[in-house]
């Protein structure tokens, strides 16, 4: 695996710190807490038996494995990721014994040389929103799709509709003080304005760009004390704590706080906490 050449030096290197290893830890519970994530992207992806996928910021590869599924023994997938740490993981996974065949691609998709029109489908599951030039790497996207093909993929809304990351943000900002927050800067909810994300696809060359509010429930493993214990590890209120640096007794009186926040969403068949995401498509043009 070889990185040609990146435009998003800051996020190839936080994607390559100790962050990435976190997620790598973390990853079955990861895993778990996205699978209706997961479902709600391959669902209106259209991949087709056969189809070329292009899978952007690809991470330990669950949704790449769900695209081989989708696309069957003669498809094949091409997972992206700037870290390499996050890769090396997803190809220690390897593809489905009934999928496609997976290629494990470390770039940064937004100057990468793709195969130009060469792919079916491009997917993402949170994994496309860190672009320095967003219109760039969505043009960049639409010159390796072919005629005929779309991109997919959904992203985190802010405020009520993303309870999962803003109240775990607010406990955190109780406790210990807040942070500055730019929400066009590339992260997790750059993607939050469905309007601006359209307007950025049609800048990019894309047409019928479309954005959809779907609600989903996230299924994280383990009751409320075992979830708000990575909501300090990885997000908005592990952003504070890093930022802080408290002493544990601190930390875990955030965890106790957000635990009791969440045990409202513990139900007879696990945790089920409600977010709403924003899922787009779009067109190659013709």
């Amino acid at each position: 695996m070889i990185m040609m050449k990146t435009a998003n030096s800051d996020q190839r290197e936080y994607w390559n710190s100790a962050s990435a290893t976190k997620w790598v830890t973390l990853e079955d519970e990861l895993s778990a807490t996205h699978r209706n994530v997961t479902r709600a992207l391959i669902d209106a992806a259209g991949i087709a038996p056969g189809a070329h996928v292009l899978d952007i910021g690809c991470g330990t590869g669950a949704s790449s494995r769900a695209a081989a599924l989708a696309a069957g023994h003669e498809g094949h997938v091409s997972a992206v990721d700037i870290s390499e740490e996050l890769l090396e993981r997803a190809g220690h996974h390897g593809a489905p014994a009934d999928g496609a065949r997976i290629e494990f691609l470390l770039a940064d998709a937004q100057v990468h040389d793709f195969p130009p029109a060469w792919y079916d489908a491009v997917i993402s599951q949170i994994g496309i929103m860190f672009f320095e030039d967003p219109v760039a790497g969505f043009a960049n996207l639409l010159a390796a799709t072919r005629p005929g093909g779309q991109i997919t993929f959904v992203c985190w809304r802010r405020g009520a509709d993303n309870a999962w990351f803003a109240k775990a943000r607010e406990i955190a900002v109780a406790h210990l003080g807040d942070v500055p927050d730019d929400p066009d800067a590339p992260g997790p909810v750059a993607f939050a304005d469905e309007e601006k994300v359209c307007r950025l696809l049609t800048k990019g060359g894309w047409r019928q760009a479309h954005a959809e509010r779907v609600p989903i429930d996230l299924t994280p493993p383990g009751g409320p004390a075992e979830t708000a214990g990575m909501t300090t590890r990885l997000g908005p209120a592990a952003r504070i704590i890093r930022a802080y640096q408290p002493g544990q007794a601190q930390i875990d009186a955030i965890a106790a706080d957000i635990a009791r926040y969440l045990e409202q969403f513990h139900t007879r068949e696990g945790m089920r906490i409600p977010v709403v995401l924003n899922r787009f498509t779009a067109q190659t043009p013709g």
